[in-house]
């Protein structure tokens, strides 16, 4: 099995591969403005179940309004029972 870094390696090309690998305290000391990559990972998101995402239409994906019998789509009409939650 590959290591995580092997394998994120292997998904991105050679020309967008890090020339260094530095420490994220380093990064924060730095005083110009530069890029850098930034292997993380999220643990928490902040904020509500709708502050960041919106529930949509199974068919077209726009988003849904609540009515009495469940969802409405704004743009299809159709009725969604269970939408799914979606991200821009």
């Amino acid at each position: 099995m590959l290591s995580p870094s092997r394998s994120i390696q292997l998904k991105m090309s050679w020309r967008e591969v890090p020339s260094a690998i530095t420490s994220i305290e380093e990064v924060m000391n730095l005083t110009d403005p530069t890029s850098c990559w930034i292997l993380a990972k999220i643990i928490s998101v902040e904020g509500g179940p709708t502050s960041w995402c919106y529930l949509s239409c199974h068919c077209c994906f726009k988003k849904v309004m609540e009515v009495k019998n469940g969802y409405q789509c704004i743009k299809c009409k159709r009725i969604i029972l269970d939408p799914t939650f979606r991200w821009d």
